[in-house]
């Protein structure tokens, strides 16, 4: 499954949103400029290019060992 968010106005995002998920695909989410905290689940496999672009206010991503 490969998720997509472009633009999404969320400040913060939990796994418990993205279990089963094992890609974000390019640019998943570019363009979220509120959001500030990401914690990546532990199905996530791999993420594409630019995934976080224009999230200037993105502070603390923590990443599962599982993710490329």
């Amino acid at each position: 499954m490969v998720i997509c968010l472009y633009g999404a106005s969320s400040q913060n995002i939990h796994p418990a949103y993205f279990e089963g998920v094992e890609t974000f695909g390019d640019n998943t989410f570019e363009g979220c400029a509120a959001l500030t905290e990401i914690t990546l689940p532990k199905s996530l496999a791999a993420v594409g290019a630019n995934a976080f672009k224009g999230c200037s206010a993105l502070t603390s991503v923590i990443v599962d060992k599982n993710v490329e």
